[in-house]
């Protein structure tokens, strides 16, 4: 029974500790360079026989290892790479990594604030760092993201972060700009006879347009949008707003 027991309890932790986010790479402590590999630099060319070195997390020189000259000394750590491809890492831009989790589930997403106009928001303060999307994405080459608010007119600063950090402060590479959201432009009409812009009571069939006529005498009431309404199908069209001689009585409204 103890040894039962004690395998349960094994098979426990190894299931809760596959579930944990992998823990993010440790501060990089010296210069490193990477000899011998296939370079594709990401613009169609490759280096065959390619010197990578890096710094402090930043990549120092990508130079073709068979005209150049350098230091081995300065390295603190030199990997033979040979016959091995390196690719640069991708930027996933426009996006909500950090903010949403689980699109059906309410509670999980940060990604936009109440009201129209938000240009104080930051999406960087809602960045969840222990979010389980980030590993996912590094392991198939986006190593960057742009996390952007979602929202109305004015949503909010978005920023460019970098997916292996512990928390905001550490992922956060640059805020880059305010998100505007142009008003959609939005088409709506009814159906009906002519009619003139003159003063008069309009008819009652928007759908149908078979209302009473304006002061001309002559044209019918329909065609009317609704403009003072909100059914355009059964509100009665507003005075002088009835449809254009014979059309259909369509009007453009820039909508938020």
């Amino acid at each position: 029974m103890p040894t039962f027991f004690r395998i349960c309890c094994f098979l426990c932790c190894v299931h809760v500790l596959a579930a944990q986010t992998p823990t993010p790479a440790p501060v990089q402590n010296g210069p490193i360079l990477i000899m011998g590999a296939i370079a594709h630099l990401g613009n169609g060319n490759l280096i065959p026989n390619s010197a990578i070195a890096f710094e402090n997390g930043k990549i120092t020189m990508v130079a073709d290892a068979t005209t150049i000259r350098y230091d081995r000394t300065k390295y603190a750590k030199i990997y033979d790479a040979t016959g091995k491809h390196v690719y640069p890492g991708f930027i996933a831009t426009n996006t909500s990594v950090g903010l949403i989790e689980i699109d059906a589930v309410r509670a999980t997403q940060d990604n936009a604030e109440n009201g129209v106009f938000n240009p104080n928001a930051r999406a960087i303060i809602a960045y969840n760092a222990d979010s389980e999307i980030p590993p996912t994405l590094r392991t198939n080459g986006i190593l960057m993201a742009q996390t952007c608010p979602d929202g109305t007119t004015i949503a909010g600063t978005s920023a460019v972060v970098q997916l292996d950090a512990w928390n905001w402060e550490d992922a956060l590479i640059k805020e880059d700009g305010v998100h505007l959201n142009w008003p959609a432009q939005r088409r709506f009409g009814g159906f009906g006879g002519g009619g003139n812009y003159q003063a008069g009571n309009g008819g009652t069939g928007a759908a149908t347009g078979t209302g009473g006529g304006a002061n001309s005498g002559s044209g019918g009431g329909g065609g009317g949008v609704g403009i003072t309404g909100t059914d355009i199908f059964t509100r009665t069209a507003s005075p002088g707003y009835a449809g254009g001689a014979g059309g259909s009585g369509l009007v453009y409204i820039a909508w938020p």
